[in-house]
């Protein structure tokens, strides 16, 4: 088979935090260095200005064949990195051997934990890489030892990346009080387009009270993971005031486009948020 006579194979390349984002603009480097035919997607690189970033990525989650999640110490239990890989499954059906998590700055598989342990990961080795290489080359049709040969220019830089990426230094990962808290927000992002879409939400408990408390809980977590997902991290989310706004503390000064960008997110989304700044509104 040519590479020529197969459609596109589409790879999403997931990320969250620094320093993945590097690693997966490195990955997206290499697989355009050794494919003609596989079309890989970093959100960072691959949005043209002007886009809405949710639409886009919702649609390149969805034409995906193949993911790729680059996994750190620091961002294995991050809300946007596990609503794409969860993106990617159903859209993958069961075959989870099609999302890959890329461990960096691991030293045990052990120590991923978290949803992204139903996957079969890998450590970004320059020994799994090339494994991972060799299967995309499979999919459009290029022979093994074509992708070892284009590869052998790209991969020490890879490997650099890698390396430095994974260097003791990022933050610890934050604790989560239980699994179950865990599982609750993992359903949450998987059924975030679900709900936009206006399909019923899922009853999570019998009790009145205790689901309005779950319900808020979650909204607040939603709300968090989508502003860190567009760059504000520093951020407090203390609810919401007398006129239903969701009241977002700034920790310290953000860009205003970058603001503008939370606000079409947030709205896009059903939340009406109010950013503050020791206690300022801000408009921008």
């Amino acid at each position: 088979m040519s590479e020529t006579s197969v459609e596109k194979l589409k790879v999403f390349i997931s990320w969250s935090k620094e320093p993945s984002r590097e690693v997966a603009k490195s990955l997206r480097t290499g697989i355009l260095t050794v494919f003609d035919m596989v079309q890989p997607f970093v959100s960072d690189v691959d949005i043209e200005a002007g886009d809405r970033a949710l639409k886009a990525i919702e649609v390149a989650l969805k034409d995906s064949g193949f993911g790729v999640i680059i996994v750190t110490r620091d961002n294995m239990e991050a809300p946007w990195l596990n609503f794409e890989a969860g993106a990617l499954s159903k859209a993958l059906g069961d075959d989870q051997t099609r999302v890959i998590p890329l461990l960096v700055g691991f030293t045990s598989m052990t120590q991923l934990t978290g949803p992204l342990v139903q996957f079969q990961a890998r450590h970004a080795t320059e020994e799994k890489i090339l494994e991972l290489f060799h299967v995309l080359g499979d999919q459009v049709g290029v022979s093994r030892e074509i992708v070892t040969q284009r590869l052998s220019g790209w991969l020490p830089s890879f490997i650099e990346t890698v390396e430095l990426a994974g260097k003791p230094g990022a933050a610890t990962p934050p604790k989560r009080s239980s699994e179950e808290l865990l599982d609750e927000l993992l359903d949450l992002v998987r059924g975030l387009r679900r709900d936009i879409s206006a399909s019923e939400p899922r009853v999570i408990s019998t009790s009145r009270k205790s689901s309005e408390v779950r319900r808020r809980a979650l909204e607040r977590a939603q709300l968090r993971s989508l502003l860190e997902r567009v760059g504000i991290e520093e951020l407090s989310v203390s609810g919401t005031n007398r006129h239903g706004d969701w009241v977002v503390e700034l920790q310290r000064p953000v860009l205003p486009e970058t603001l503008a960008m939370a606000r079409e997110v947030a709205t896009d989304h059903g939340f009406s948020v109010l950013f503050t700044n020791d206690a300022l509104e801000i408009v921008d």
